[in-house]
């Protein structure tokens, strides 16, 4: 009787060691994937914004060949062109329908069709003043434009390791993604 108490004693409990050894492996583990999974997000919401960019872009160039929004009566020599500008913040863009083809930053939208705003610290590489005539071709036919989305790690300035991708729009009004 007094050996099987015993044996139960013994075979019943954990040691301290051993608690912490399997602490220590479970926040060890916990850290790992925390620290993966921050950076699977900003692949996440990268990629997202860049398709939603690519995605509202052709839907810009749809819009000014389909031409939803006419222009006025009294503005009929002005033709609609439909505008991608970047915030002043570059951390989203604005899609609006212009009345006159210049590239001028200042003109007042007719309308504003779309506000998107990019999530964390995604941003712009520069300002973004993108318009697209009524043939569905960029008003700066006679060279590509080029849009660079580039994925930041909070800093300030451009650092070696961000991530860029680029959606480049040609002179005959294909657009084109990197694949990322």
């Amino acid at each position: 009787m007094f050996l099987n108490r015993k044996i139960l004693n013994r075979i019943s409990g954990w040691t301290l060691m051993e608690i912490m050894i399997a602490m220590a492996i479970i926040l060890s583990l916990t850290a790992i994937s925390v620290g993966s999974y921050r950076v699977y997000q900003r692949s996440l919401n990268f990629r997202g914004a860049l398709k939603q960019l690519e995605g509202d872009l052709k839907q810009l160039q749809q819009m000014s060949i389909t031409n939803p929004y006419p222009a006025e009566q009294a503005n009929m020599l002005n033709p609609v062109t439909y505008r991608l500008q970047s915030d002043a913040d570059n951390k989203g863009y604005t899609l609006e329908v212009c009345d006159t083809t210049g590239v001028s930053d200042n003109e007042p939208p007719r309308k504003i069709i779309k506000t998107v705003r990019f999530p964390g610290d995604i941003m712009w590489t520069e300002a973004v003043n993108l318009r697209f005539q009524q043939l569905g071709v960029p008003v700066n036919a006679g060279q590509a434009e080029t849009v660079i989305l580039t994925l930041r790690k909070g800093a300030a300035a451009e650092e070696a390791n961000d991530v860029k991708k680029s959606i480049t729009i040609n002179a005959s009004g294909a657009i084109t993604a990197e694949k990322y």
